[in-house]
């Protein structure tokens, strides 16, 4: 996609320990070395990592200190190993928050990976205020669409049949 958009600014929405972003990253450093990917995640977890009873994996992965998870640091880490921190912007908000204030600013992106949220509202939520900032002729894509457990399918499907959808 990054070759074929040519984008001047990337957005991913849902960033955790940084792995698609450093790979978009790495990318647009070698074709796009003016581009920037901006990193928009709380690195708080969503609200099933911290159902620790029903999904004690995703709650260790919190790697919480004092109450509080570290997934934060280590997505700095990551990033500057492999000296993207040029080219990845980090925005600790969440996708709501920051969409907001792109949008307040007139921001808009060419590409945009959607990957925060994973249940079916805030699916749909993030891909409607997503599209709003989408630069025409840009591309909206995401991740775990074939996940049964999450709700993106459904998000996407619930969107292509409302009649003012912005995926028609």
């Amino acid at each position: 996609l990054i070759e074929r958009v040519k984008p001047t600014l990337v957005i991913e929405a849902g960033v955790w320990k940084g792995a698609s972003a450093i790979h978009m990253g790495r990318y647009l450093r070698s074709t796009r070395p003016e581009a920037r990917l901006l990193a928009i995640d709380t690195w708080l977890g969503s609200w099933d990592f911290w159902d620790r009873l029903r999904k004690p994996g995703l709650y260790k992965a919190l790697a919480l200190q004092h109450g509080f998870p570290t997934i934060y640091p280590q997505f700095l880490f990551n990033v500057l190993q492999e000296g993207l921190q040029e080219v990845i912007i980090p925005f600790p908000q969440t996708s709501l928050g920051a969409c907001r204030w792109l949008k307040q600013r007139g921001v808009t992106a060419e590409l945009i990976y959607i990957d925060a949220g994973h249940d079916t509202e805030e699916v749909e939520m993030d891909l409607k205020n997503y599209f709003e900032i989408l630069a025409p002729g840009g591309v909206i894509f995401g991740d775990d669409y074939a996940d049964p457990q999450a709700g993106v399918a459904e998000a996407v499907e619930c969107l292509l049949m409302k009649e003012k959808s912005p995926l028609r």
